[in-house]
């Protein structure tokens, strides 16, 4: 029969294993949350950056230039692809659009290299820079493939945003693939 000596040992090594396992898994808690934390701030950060000159003001140009010209690429949608693509690209061109263009894409790849670093939390990149991404590219989309002609990555981080948003369950898989596995482009 056991001591009452072996019983206090036997007893105090479990309470000490249980605390340290108590305490390892709320260390861990504590870390996965200040870690989420941080993530959730650094997205809302780029948020700000996004509605803030050069982003800000690079998009209000690139809207308010094509606002008085929507009747004319509504036109030129109805006659044909090739008509809209060769319009787009000649207005992005001489309308002075391809700078702000250029700062929007550099933003989408810096919240790209972001998020696939897990850096940025990719449930409020969703949320908040998807939709704006499918719409930018709907209206760039042509001027974009221009461009790939001298940089094939140009825009990219843009298309996969806009893609991603489609499936929830694979955004991450979808946003962050290699660039060999994100498939080909949208037309």
């Amino acid at each position: 029969m056991a001591t009452l000596k072996e019983w206090t040992n036997t007893i105090a090594t479990w309470t000490t294993i249980a605390g340290a396992v108590v305490g390892g898994t709320m260390a861990i808690y504590q870390y996965i949350e200040n870690s989420t934390s941080a993530r959730v701030k650094e997205t809302l950060d780029y948020l700000d950056r996004f509605y803030s000159p050069p982003e800000s003001t690079a998009l209000s140009s690139i809207v308010d230039y094509w606002v008085p010209r929507a009747d004319e690429l509504a036109a030129r949608k109805h006659a044909g692809d090739a008509a809209l693509s060769v319009y787009v690209v000649e207005q992005f061109q001489t309308g002075g659009l391809a700078d702000d263009t250029t700062v929007i894409a550099s933003f989408f790849d810096r919240l790209h290299a972001c998020t696939c670093a897990r850096l940025c939390d990719q449930g409020i990149v969703k949320r908040f820079f998807a939709a704006p991404a499918y719409d930018f590219l709907g209206l760039a989309y042509p001027f974009i493939a221009d461009q790939r002609k001298r940089d094939p990555q140009f825009g990219d981080s843009i298309e996969r945003l806009a893609r991603a948003q489609a499936d929830d369950a694979r955004f991450g898989q979808i946003y962050c693939a290699p660039a060999a596995a994100a498939g080909a482009p949208s037309p």
